[in-house]
């Protein structure tokens, strides 16, 4: 069985925040290497558009639970973590274009926002349909690459990160 963890980052306190008090909801994997042409394949099914920006994380000092950037130099945001909602299950799909130096990593993640009540069923519902058509044989999103930004990036500029 495939399993997830999310998270649930607020942008603020309800009603305080830029969202309108909108809570989100999200899990998101990053995997070494290039985008491969089987994965972009599975990926085109979909309609999408291709992002690219740089944001700027701030990984010193470590503040667990609390992501800080500056996205794409113009908007601050910071997210807290109150707490996991449970597991996501792609059904056997899935467990849990990046680049850091001269590596290369890919991501893929899912965010749903809006109303608490409704956010983690929203966000299985999109996983459900995503991970409908098999993944590529060599291609495995599992807790080890389950992470956010600002945790996968603070983990490969700690010591011990080698």
């Amino acid at each position: 069985m495939s399993e997830h963890p999310l998270t649930t980052p607020l942008t603020g306190p309800p009603g305080n925040s830029v969202d309108g008090g909108l809570s989100t909801v999200e899990v998101r994997w990053i995997l070494p290497g290039p985008l491969d042409a089987a994965i972009a394949g599975w990926y085109r099914r979909f309609p999408a558009w291709t992002e690219s920006r740089e944001d700027a994380y701030l990984i010193h000092p470590v503040l667990r639970g609390l992501s800080v950037k500056l996205r794409a130099g113009r908007e601050l945001e910071v997210k807290s973590c109150h707490g996991c909602p449970g597991i996501l299950d792609a059904a056997g799909r899935a467990r849990g274009e990046v680049s850091s130096g001269i590596q290369t990593w890919w991501s893929l993640g899912f965010e749903a926002t809006g109303p608490a009540g409704l956010l983690r069923s929203m966000l299985q519902r999109t996983a459900t349909l995503v991970f409908a058509q098999a993944l590529p044989a060599d291609v495995e999103f599992d807790m080890s690459h389950c992470q956010s930004y600002a945790d996968w990036l603070s983990r490969r500029d700690s010591p011990a990160a080698g």
